[in-house]
């Protein structure tokens, strides 16, 4: 499995969007790279955010719940609106697996999180783009196709 993409909006200490291309240069050139920063500049959320699109968790946060997105253990504290998308490559096959949360905008619950969604699609090289994979998008159904496609499970 070969991760070509991390795309990351609002997530724990990172406010605002971030994107990493695997496919840049100064990766495909270097092997071997570091990821490196101060205490709290946002080098575990990396990790989050390719445990979050591809398992919906994350090991360091028991739970995606929205207590625990209240509580900014996931979500960045003060944002309405958290994504981590991966794009990634697995024999031959071209994925991009994401998370979604955001906030309740009408109503009595205004403010309050909804439960987060989780989304895989496949490259479709006919129509030159990734393709939704609704019975992946089940949350039962989630995590098989993923471990399938990664090839590891979440432990």
């Amino acid at each position: 499995m070969n991760i070509t993409k991390v795309y990351i909006k609002n997530l724990n200490s990172l406010k605002g969007k971030f994107d990493i291309d695997f496919t840049n240069k100064a990766f495909t050139q270097n092997p071997i790279f570091a990821i490196t920063g101060e205490i709290g500049a946002g080098k575990s959320t990396i990790l989050d955010a390719i445990c979050l699109a591809f398992y919906g968790k994350t090991p360091r946060v028991d739970s995606t719940s929205d207590t625990e997105l209240n509580k900014g253990q996931i979500a960045t504290i003060g944002c309405t609106d958290s994504y981590a998308k991966v794009e990634f490559e697995n024999q031959g096959k071209k994925y991009r697996s994401s998370w979604h949360a955001g906030t309740v905008t009408q109503g009595k619950n205004k403010g309050s999180w909804k439960s987060p969604e989780v989304d895989v699609e496949v490259w479709d090289d006919e129509k030159k783009q990734f393709i939704s994979q609704p019975d992946a998008n089940k949350k039962s159904e989630h995590s098989k196709f993923i471990e399938e496609a990664v090839g590891l499970n979440f432990n």
